[in-house]
């Protein structure tokens, strides 16, 4: 014998020899949005189940999905929660009994649930960072697009934010397009005031895929606490890194209150020196690239130079007959240059529809972002033709000053 105490028949009670539970099919195995990065960010706060409520408490969730268990969750987590719920249902009615959903409405009046309906979460971008305006100058990052946000609006907690270079195009849009715009970030409507210059990965971060807010404003509106995660310091070049270091040390000793003998509990890196060893590293992997490319080019030119020699004997009737018909050495020269160079583009269209394809199915794999520059497809078809001028114009000569006599009686 069951109860139902959580449905329209409520307390009623059933008898039955056997009892079927239907949990659905997103009980036991999830339905995964198809949002290309997500594995990345799985178990990073992004989750499947609630095994322990507490660790949601009194924080911003936002839950997908518009049946019995994402209302009960969210239901769960706002009467027991000092922020507001989230929850976003890809149709317009909830699939939930309708008791859950008449509590749901309910706390939406309240301001404890927002939810939107008709919405779908279609990607999840990088990190979110409390930033001073002083902080841009001392990583070194530039503005590409807009402005960066002031101390004024730091202090007044304005809600603006400045974007990663990669972020706009994996919302789906352009810099241009999202300048001076709202995008919603934990919930909140923050308007888009710069786009920063492309900075590349240092390996463990991308600040291309993040976002950038004042730091009071994160502090207060996202993060819920004035504890900071990392500080940086900007030093002049003629200054001694070892003592600053030293000094940063003993005032954060003495601020934690970390007696002599104690260990420290945090740590101070000193960022140039990753910097030179990525530079290192970075110019030895493209030299190595460069002699590989360049060994590459040197045997695909000779080989292409040996399909024209080939042609110019195959075709030496053809060119004697043109030489008497009063075809020039110049003609019969630039024809084929001509057909080295289209033999080499089309090459270089192969290669760089293998190449692009191979990186697409690599970065898919690895949910990384996938970009390329469309001047370095350009730049790959034009040192294509580059080759084929280069290695074209021995067999070109050689075809230009053939003996149309002697040709045309070659078999």
């Amino acid at each position: 014998m069951i109860q139902t105490p959580g449905t329209s028949d409520k307390n009623t009670k059933h008898k039955a020899p056997i009892v079927i539970i239907s949990g659905g099919l997103g009980s036991f195995e999830p339905r995964k949005p198809l949002i290309s990065n997500l594995s990345k960010y799985e178990e990073k706060g992004v989750q499947y189940s609630i095994n322990d409520p507490n660790l949601f408490i009194n924080k911003k969730v936002f839950i997908s999905g518009g049946g019995d268990s994402a209302l009960d969750w969210a239901i769960y987590l706002a009467e027991n929660s000092s922020q507001k719920i989230y929850l976003i249902h890809r149709s317009e009615v909830f699939r939930a009994h309708k008791d859950s959903v008449d509590k749901v409405i309910k706390l939406q009046k309240e301001g404890k649930i927002d939810f939107y309906t008709n919405a779908e979460i279609i990607n999840i971008n990088g990190e979110i960072n409390g930033y001073l305006p002083v902080n841009f100058e001392v990583r070194g990052f530039d503005l590409e697009h807009g402005r960066l946000f002031t101390e004024k609006e730091n202090l007044g907690r304005k809600k603006v934010i400045v974007l990663g270079s990669k972020v706009p195009g994996e919302l789906n849009t352009t810099a241009r397009q999202i300048l001076n715009k709202e995008i919603f970030v934990a919930g909140t409507a923050y308007k888009v005031v710069g786009i920063l210059e492309e900075e590349g990965s240092t390996g463990w971060q991308n600040p291309d895929d993040d976002f950038y807010v004042p730091l009071l404003t994160a502090s207060q509106r996202i993060l819920g606490t004035e504890r900071l995660g990392w500080i940086n310091v900007g030093i002049s070049n003629d200054t001694n890194v070892d003592y600053v270091m030293m000094t940063i040390e003993q005032i954060l000793r003495q601020k934690h209150d970390i007696g002599p003998g104690g260990d420290n509990d945090f740590r101070i890196n000193d960022w140039s020196q990753y910097s030179d060893l990525r530079r290192q590293a970075t110019s030895i992997f493209t030299a190595l690239i460069a002699g590989i490319a360049g060994i590459s080019l040197i045997v695909g030119g000779i080989g292409v130079m040996n399909i024209m020699l080939v042609s110019v004997t195959e075709r030496t009737r053809e060119i004697g007959l043109r030489k008497a018909l009063g075809a020039t050495q110049n003609s019969i020269m630039m024809q084929f240059i001509i057909e080295a160079i289209l033999l080499c583009i089309l090459g270089g269209l192969i290669g760089v529809f293998i190449g692009v394809s191979l990186l697409f199915i690599f970065t898919l794999f690895n949910d990384w972002m996938f970009s390329i520059p469309f001047s370095a497809i350009l730049g790959s078809i034009f040192f294509s033709a580059l080759v084929g001028l280069f290695f074209g114009i021995w067999p070109a000569k050689r075809a230009a000053r053939l003996d149309p006599a002697v040709s045309l009686r070659y078999e």
